[in-house]
């Protein structure tokens, strides 16, 4: 399945945000992880920040498709703004958005998304309206020990020993 990238005029604050649609099929989440290599490919982004990047939207693009009660005819927008000091992403899609509710730690078998997102991003929210969630990484601390330090496979084998 093919996606198809768009390049909006560049606005005052962040110069290049790129952005893509995505189907409301699983095949999305692997499909956003490419575009979102290839785009922080072409900024010359540290390899921890792009892996972390990939993860987030991995697992937002993921929450879109398995609980935003998309139609065939419905679609997730994913762009990214690159901005001097920071990387901003946002995830869309039609729905409502998130509930306070789903900002609960997460179980055995699920919740890891936001829980990571909040583990590996500097801040992270989301927008009225539609469903949007977005998240920021700030490029000067991308190396301090904190919220994003450590690789992903830190973290993951964190969420693994988390469940066992």
């Amino acid at each position: 399945m093919a996606f198809q990238a768009r390049q909006p005029p560049p606005s005052p604050t962040s110069g290049f945000d790129p952005e893509v649609r995505l189907p409301p099929e699983p095949v999305a989440a692997q499909l956003g992880r490419r575009f979102v290599r290839n785009e922080t490919t072409r900024q010359e982004l540290p390899g921890n920040v792009v892996e972390n990047i990939e993860l987030l939207v991995s697992e937002l693009v993921t929450n879109c498709v398995k609980h935003g009660r998309l139609t065939a005819q419905d679609h997730v927008d994913l762009r990214i703004g690159f901005l001097p000091d920071r990387v901003r992403v946002e995830v869309t899609d039609p729905g409502k958005g998130l509930a306070p509710r789903e900002r609960l730690r997460p179980g055995p078998s699920s919740g890891w998304g936001l829980f990571l997102v909040g583990r590996l991003s500097d801040r992270w929210g989301s927008g009225e309206g539609r469903g949007t969630v977005w998240f920021e990484i700030d490029l000067r601390s991308s190396s301090r020990p904190g919220r994003q330090a450590g690789t992903v496979a830190d973290h993951l084998a964190a969420r693994t020993n988390a469940s066992l």
